[in-house]
């Protein structure tokens, strides 16, 4: 019996390398970060972080770039890589974002070797409608809705921290004025119900922010507040992309002609006391974008 256990052994070794030796041997792609190229507006401020890759019209996975993968196709194969950012800022929900450009190649794989592609991408132009744009570099910006009924907390022009271009949006809080709710311009029409909407955002914070929309009756009557997507204190700058194609549908529902963009922020407490005595909120290249 134990001779036969051996034997069976021996057996599956062999079975097991004969396998090994038939598998087929794999190409290796590595996908660099994608390079952006700004649209008509002329930002340039992104934050790509994935790529959707298919090779030879197979669907390969969504992955963090840069990242090397096993391809197992040989010779001229078509490569297609959609950009993917994370959706409200969180690492669980990465999303394709359907109002960048594809980027597509061939590629010729050979078994066993490697390969790099350096993808590229800009705003698809032909189906991105750029609903609202502030980027705080005319004589007045479009954040002057003062939501909360305190005209000492406001957004101020500043030259001095600046994401991209001379100028940005600047919140100033103490202890005195320590909450600002502040709306953009009336924003007329919400796009179509159900076409994916986000609002796109460079900021820097000393505290939490929130952002959302309100909308609004022709006569100024408020209908829906949502304003409940929110982003961590940033010592640096930091792009986000705020999915709001929900709220937008909601708005409708409720009879909304017209609609803001909202931030809030105030300054923490703990313990009945405020965690620090001021704050600033840096905000630029703020846009709301839809299909």
């Amino acid at each position: 019996m134990i001779r036969a256990k051996y034997f069976i052994l021996i057996l599956s070794g062999v079975f097991i390398l004969g396998c090994n030796q038939n598998e087929p041997t794999a190409a290796y792609i590595t996908i660099e970060p994608f390079e952006f190229t700004p649209g008509e507006d002329g930002i340039q401020s992104t934050k790509i972080t994935d790529g959707w890759i298919y090779a030879g019209n197979e669907f390969l996975g969504a992955f963090e770039l840069p990242k090397t993968i096993p391809v197992l196709k040989s010779g001229d194969n078509p490569i297609v890589i959609d950009a993917g950012i994370k959706e409200n800022g969180i690492s669980a929900t990465p999303d394709l974002y359907t109002f960048y450009k594809r980027y597509s190649t061939t590629a010729t794989l050979v078994p066993g070797e490697k390969i790099t592609i350096s993808p590229a991408t800009t705003y698809d132009e032909d189906k991105t409608n750029m609903v609202f744009q502030e980027f705080f570099e005319l004589s007045t910006h479009q954040f002057t809705a003062d939501l909360d009924g305190n005209t000492a907390t406001k957004v101020e022009f500043t030259s001095t921290v600046v994401k991209e271009g001379n100028k940005a949006g600047r919140i100033y809080l103490d202890t005195e004025n320590n909450v600002i709710i502040v709306g953009s311009t009336y924003i007329l029409d919400p796009p179509s119900t159900g076409a994916t909407t986000y609002i796109e955002l460079d900021y820097k914070n000393d505290v939490p922010l929130l952002a959302g929309l309100v909308g609004y009756s022709s006569l100024g009557q408020t209908l829906y507040s949502q304003v409940n997507l929110g982003v961590n204190p940033q010592s640096d700058w930091n792009k986000i992309y705020f999915n709001v194609t929900d709220m937008l549908q909601e708005l409708a529902i409720a009879g909304s002609t017209q609609y803001r963009i909202v931030f809030r922020a105030q300054i923490p407490t703990e313990n009945g006391e405020f965690t620090m005595e001021n704050a600033e909120i840096y905000l630029d290249n703020i846009k709301l974008v839809s299909l």
